[in-house]
């Protein structure tokens, strides 16, 4: 007999309901807080290297337009180094 004859989703037993329940609200909540704290590190990091940046003095307009743009990828989907490209 397989698991699923067993043991059907919508006849779990109250408790165990509950149980996932819970699990999904607290995993939400830790996804959103994870979020919440990853948007303040870009934020702070672009207001140190704007600071920073600010404070080094140009010796001619043109020294201001070399100085290097600092893009941040709000891309979630971090390649490991060396992983080549899944075309997806």
């Amino acid at each position: 007999m397989s698991w699923g004859k067993l043991f059907k989703p919508h006849t779990l037993p109250m408790d165990l309901h509950s149980l996932l329940s819970d699990q999904h609200r607290q995993l939400a909540t830790a996804e959103a807080m994870e979020s919440d704290l990853d948007f303040a590190f870009r934020l702070q990091l672009q207001e140190a290297l704007a600071a920073s940046l600010a404070s080094q003095p140009s010796s001619s307009s043109v020294a201001a337009i070399e100085q290097p743009v600092v893009v941040v990828d709000d891309d979630d989907d971090v390649a490991a180094p060396g992983a080549g490209s899944s075309g997806a």
